[in-house]
């Protein structure tokens, strides 16, 4: 397929993409739905047909009690009758007869069916409507339901009989006649209950069946009555479940129903309110009782609907896509051409560019040989010139090459393990070098949490890092730039790099700022006449980022300076923290000035970095105050005049936060002082937090001497400033030299790096110790058993002050082990804590011990102050 053929394949996937895209989603959606409409038409059915069984179990037994209640209370009053007791004690006594006649006449009114009976234990002798029936013989097997109900019962007892002659069911009361505890004689009711049967059933769904049985296993109520006159048991009836509904029957309370399946049939049980009789309410399910039409004509109206919607939407993508084929076909044309224009623009400059690259490299080579030889100074300055310019002439067409091959789409990204700090290290040499003797300050701050070992395109990520730094350079003529490099892990193994350069140089229009990173793009070529460059450096470094997986942002006001920020996805390698910046650790800055009547307050918990900031800060001869408290530094602030306040975020009581909001709500000129955030807290996002809580500044601990110069640059007010004579003096009485090569040496400390950071001198390391020493005796039982939720807040912010202070002295992995313990603390996660306490305590025991050991005995390091900061 030829290239230019691609939008019209395409458009034609777009097509059956669609098509089969459609399909399978409208599938997906029937048979999704089809499911979930069964199940619920299954859970709704089935809990419809258990309500309605439900409702029909409490209906039976409602009706029973109504029709049995009335009767039965006049039963019992007639078995309690005086005169009927003297009856059937008397039964051969005409009188008594003639009374008790006359009064079974009476109660037979009362009764709703005029049905009466009663029988004299003396003779046997049953009577029905006062007429002699038959004479009852307990002895035969036929009457055993005379021996229970006389001689088995306390009050009364039901029984139901079914009469085929007359198709009646009757359900009879029978209610012992007791003198003296002993039966003498029965009485009671005949109800007819087929009336009651029939309105029972009346209504009903014919697919459901009621069945009531008694303690017996008789069924005594049934649609089929011939099972009431059979006396036929409830097991036969019912089957295999009829043992599983008696256990549950014979378990429930009297007003309680239970329902029970067993071989798609439902069954409701409930036992009879005064007789031992169980009701049961059931029905077999079938397919058609669980759906119902309406739903299921609802379902299939919802289906054709979204059936339309995918007719309809595939017409509207065919229409859409044949336009497209039309107007694809003549864009074809139109590309062609500018491809072919393209190409050989390309090819020009790929071309022009190495031609032009080989006699370059000649005239620098060249310049190089006369610099070497002995020439005057007229003929050596002129070779430097050429060799300048050859250089500025050689990045140019690096430049074109870069543009030419990201044009073409054949820049590689080629990862390789590499050493972070050395690469660090090399940007900010070379960035130095080419700062010459312009009046600009560089600051450097560097996470120094951040890997000693990366895997991925180290040449790139030099270029993009050069590409920015010379473009500070190049639009600085004044002020200072600032390079920002840090991080944020990305899990375990990766990490994205954040570095920011900020500067004050001539900044950019915002009506440019769209078209900044667009090739051979100039702006306010009047301003910048003079600078050398071909306007592809950003636009070379936006495609290098985005190449690696990251990207790059500028903030910028025309006038002031410009801000830019770029991401740079790395591999991580070994997660050990980089080891110090040669340029920074190494080389202290030298003092620009001096202002011994600014006065300072520092405020830390821990007093070894108070000392550490005290030998700092020496150099330029201010009036210098500490305390060791939030609270302890608003009382300070209001006795005495501060120029500028170091303020550590993490302290027990009131933390740094909370310190800074209660001096912002003094009086004026109080709420007014510059304060400067001094903590270990170097998270990206940290400056942020620290600048929208009320601080105007950021200094990371441990303390870079360079940033510290830049701090008290900016925030201590001119009129108390010194100029460089001053600065020049105080350097020679407290000078600020570089490193010392440490003669002290510690297992498992980088005493070079501590010695950097303490002011560099043997001397002042050794006092810092000292006060460390202290500081991590008096910590020491905090750390020795996981804390309890309570203690938890306390633990860490002292783990946080142990990371900065052990970084200080260059304990750097007791330090990582530190930083990793008060994340845990932040998140509340007492199971990485628990874990991981053990070896923090021992790698902190195991270095003090070692500190002890080496250090000579000499006078103790106390911090000396004024009486303003005790």
């Amino acid at each position: 397929m030829k290239k230019d053929d691609a939008p019209l394949t395409q458009n034609r996937s777009i097509k059956r993409n669609f098509f089969i895209f459609s399909l399978v989603f409208f599938l997906i959606i029937f048979f999704g739905g089809l499911a979930v409409f069964v199940v619920a038409m299954q859970r709704i059915g089935r809990n419809s047909i258990k309500h309605e069984l439900t409702i029909a179990v409490e209906t039976m037994k409602l009706r029973l009690a109504n029709e049995v209640n009335s009767e039965l209370s006049l039963a019992i009053k007639m078995a309690d009758d005086p005169l009927i007791k003297r009856y059937f004690l008397n039964p051969d006594d005409p009188a008594l007869e003639t009374m008790a006649l006359e009064g079974f006449a009476a109660y037979r009114r009362n009764f709703k069916n005029n049905s009466i009976f009663w029988i004299k234990d003396i003779d046997k002798r049953f009577y029905l409507d006062g007429e002699f029936a038959y004479v009852v013989n307990p002895d035969e097997p036929g009457a055993y339901w005379y021996n229970r109900n006389l001689y088995e019962t306390d009050t009364y007892r039901f029984n139901i009989n079914y009469n085929p002659w007359i198709n009646q069911t009757n359900l009879w009361i029978n209610v012992p006649v007791f003198d003296e505890g002993r039966p003498i004689g029965m009485v009671g009711s005949g109800i007819d209950l087929t009336s009651f049967i029939n309105a029972l059933y009346h209504g009903l769904d014919t697919k459901m069946d009621l069945l009531l049985f008694n303690d017996v296993n008789e069924v005594t109520v049934a649609r089929d009555q011939i099972l009431v006159f059979e006396k036929a048991l409830f097991s036969d009836v019912i089957g295999t479940a009829s043992a599983e509904i008696t256990e549950i029957a014979g378990q429930l309370a009297h007003a309680e129903v239970r329902i029970f399946s067993d071989n798609n049939t439902i069954y409701a049980i409930s036992p009879g309110a005064k007789f031992n009789w169980y009701m049961v309410a059931f029905t077999k399910i079938s397919a058609g009782m669980l759906f119902d039409p309406a739903m299921t004509i609802l379902f299939a109206g919802i289906m054709l609907l979204v059936l339309l919607i995918f007719i309809v939407s595939y017409g509207v993508v065919v229409m859409m896509t044949t336009t497209m084929d039309a107007q694809n076909r003549e864009l074809i044309v139109l590309n062609k051409a500018a491809e072919a224009a393209s190409e050989a623009k390309s090819a020009f400059l790929a071309k022009m560019s190495h031609e032009i690259r080989t006699p370059m490299n000649t005239i620098v080579g060249m310049s190089d040989l006369i610099l070497r030889e002995k020439t005057s100074t007229v003929i050596h300055d002129y070779a430097v010139g050429i060799k300048q310019a050859g250089g500025i002439l050689i990045a140019i067409i690096n430049d074109i090459l870069d543009f030419t091959k990201i044009e073409s789409g054949k820049i590689e990204i080629a990862p390789v393990e590499y050493e972070f700090g050395p690469m660090i290290n090399d940007v900010i040499s070379i960035i130095r070098s080419r700062l010459n003797k312009k009046p600009v300050d560089f600051d450097i701050d560097i996470d120094r949490a951040l890997p000693g070992k990366l895997f991925g395109d180290v040449v790139r990520v030099r270029q993009i890092l050069l590409n920015l730094l010379s473009n500070a350079v190049k639009y600085t003529n004044k002020g200072r730039i600032t390079f920002t490099v840090g991080g944020h892990r990305n899990g375990p193994e990766a990490i994205v790099l954040t570095v920011t350069v900020s500067d004050t140089g001539i900044g950019i229009k915002q009506k440019d700022m769209d078209e900044l990173f667009s090739k051979f793009t100039r702006f306010d070529s009047q301003t910048n006449i003079g600078i050398e460059g071909t306007g592809l450096g950003l636009a070379i470094t936006r495609s290098l980022c985005q190449a690696m997986g990251g990207d790059i942002t500028v903030e910028s006001n025309y006038g002031e300076g410009s801000t830019f920020t770029v991401s740079i996805p790395q591999e991580v390698r070994d997660p050990a923290p980089f080891r110090g910046l040669k340029d920074i650790d190494h080389k202290p800055a030298g003092i620009k000035f001096t202002a011994p009547e600014a006065r300072v307050l520092a405020v830390d918990d821990m007093h070894i970095n108070l000392i550490v900031l005290e030998r700092l800060l020496s150099p330029f001869k201010l009036h210098f105050s500490f305390c060791l408290s939030g609270e302890e530094a608003v009382k300070l602030v209001q006795q005495n005049h501060y120029d500028l306040v170091f303020m550590d975020h993490m302290m027990p009581g009131m933390d740094g936060i909370e310190t800074v909001a209660a001096i912002r709500s003094l009086e004026s000129p109080v709420k007014e002082i510059p304060i400067v955030a001094l903590t270990a807290n170097t998270v990206l996002g940290a400056k942020e937090m620290f600048l929208q809580n009320g601080f105007d500044d950021f200094i990371s601990k441990p303390i870079d001497i360079s940033r510290l110069n830049g701090i008290l640059g900016k925030w201590i007010p001119a009129s108390l400033k010194r100029g460089t004579d001053a600065a020049a003096a105080a350097r020679e009485e407290n000078p600020l030299p570089e490193a010392e090569s440490p003669k002290l040496i510690i297992d498992g400390l980088d005493t070079a790096r501590g010695l950097t950071m303490t002011g560099g001198t043997e001397e002042g390391y050794r006092n810092v110790l000292r006060a460390f020493l202290k500081e991590a005796e008096e910590q020491m039982p905090l750390f020795e058993q996981v804390p309890g939720e309570a203690v938890l807040p306390l633990f860490t912010i002292k783990v946080h002050a142990m990371k900065g202070a052990t970084a200080t002295i260059g304990a750097m992995d007791v330090s990582t082990s530190a930083a990793e313990l008060e994340a845990a603390g932040k998140a509340g996660d007492l199971d990485t804590i628990r874990d991981r306490l053990g070896i923090y305590y021992k790698k902190l025991k195991d270095i003090m011990e070692r500190i002890g050991l080496a250090l000579d005995a000499g006078p103790d390091g106390a911090l000396q102050t004024d009486s303003a900061g005790r």
